[in-house]
């Protein structure tokens, strides 16, 4: 980011202005990232893959009637095979407006005893616990990520009673964590192993572009063994967020391997005997879009829960659920608020 910034200062251009942006959206910096392309969009006017981003950044940080209105003229402006494409777009505005109206039996609560003011994310139940992945710093001192300079992330564990109060978190186990990346942890239903993801060792000592993978790791008497890496883990590619069914038959995670739909897609591998994993399925074009599908998590009911900026949405990556019919996807539904927001 800096050495763009320099390079602005010095003589700016609409690659410049674009890649500042660029900077912004991937430190979760939002609002500065939509700043920078009104700039943009105020001095050389917007290519079409640019005036997408813009439209995403407004409906990310609420501004949906915004969003609608510069739809409506890039619409008005597109070429026949792309009316349609924007047309969507207008009709997913309305229907954002419409939901934002509606009325939810649910309330979403900030767990503040389990939070920190450090990123905690991917709960998952086990037992009469909650684990779940923070970069919060501790007693140790940690490494940080060269990406935004934050600590890595640790999976952590922590007890919780009938009334979701919790008790002091502390680290999974030093066999799973390293002085890197893990996260998204899921477990079989007899608590006896875990699936997660971590980032290689080897790829940062190597100093190579950095992947996740998958890796798991059964507990024997008590203690979690060394981690196994997935058999279909690339280098090439990352494999992330792995969600269990409860049998141990399928394993549901997210890949951004060639041969998707998109960026980022949701899919599964089946174990048809003990330790032998099907190659990944694809889950299809129901679940999966030209944007990025992931976070999946399996429910007992055969329903599958997962995140996506694409499919109709309140702007970002919001929540949805997939019902099948005959072992087939067949519908996908926006879990609207209070999961969702702007």
């Amino acid at each position: 980011l800096k050495h763009y910034q320099f390079a602005h200062k010095r003589k700016t251009s609409s690659l410049i202005l674009e890649r500042i942006a660029d900077c912004h959206f991937k430190l979760g910096e939002f609002k500065k990232s939509e700043g920078i392309l009104l700039t943009l969009k105020k001095k050389y006017n917007l290519n079409e893959n640019q005036a997408i981003k813009y439209v995403y950044l407004l409906k990310h940080n609420g501004k949906i009637k915004d969003a609608r209105a510069y739809l409506v003229k890039l619409h008005e402006s597109s070429p026949p095979e792309k009316k349609t494409f924007y047309l969507n777009k207008i009709a997913a505005c309305d229907s954002i407006q419409k939901w934002k109206l509606e009325k939810t039996s649910y309330l979403a609560l900030n767990m503040k005893a389990l939070n920190s003011v450090y990123s905690d994310i991917s709960p998952v139940n086990y037992g009469d616990s909650i684990v779940f992945a923070s970069n919060r710093e501790d007693w140790r001192i940690k490494p940080r990520c060269d990406y935004d300079n934050q600590p890595f992330f640790d999976l952590y564990i922590t007890k919780v009673d009938y009334q979701w109060k919790t008790g002091k978190a502390r680290l999974l186990s030093s066999e799973i964590n390293s002085k890197y990346h893990e996260s998204s942890a899921t477990f079989t239903e007899d608590g006896k192993r875990i699936y997660f993801t971590k980032c290689s060792e080897k790829e940062y000592e190597n100093d190579s572009v950095k992947r996740m993978k998958l890796y798991s790791s059964e507990k024997i008497e008590g203690l979690w063994t060394k981690p196994k890496e997935y058999k279909y883990n690339d280098s090439t590619y990352s494999f992330a967020h792995p969600s269990v069914d409860p049998t141990n038959k399928m394993v549901f995670f997210a890949s951004d391997m060639k041969g998707g739909y998109g960026g980022t897609d949701i899919y599964v591998s089946i174990q048809v005997k003990e330790n032998y994993w099907t190659d990944p399925i694809n889950l299809g074009p129901v679940i999966n879009t030209p944007g990025n599908e992931s976070y999946p998590f399996y429910h007992p009911d055969g329903s599958l829960y997962f995140s996506s900026d694409f499919h109709t949405g309140f702007g970002g990556y919001d929540l949805f659920v997939a019902k099948q019919k005959d072992g087939d996807w067949v519908s996908v539904t926006n879990l609207k608020q209070p999961f969702n927001s702007t």
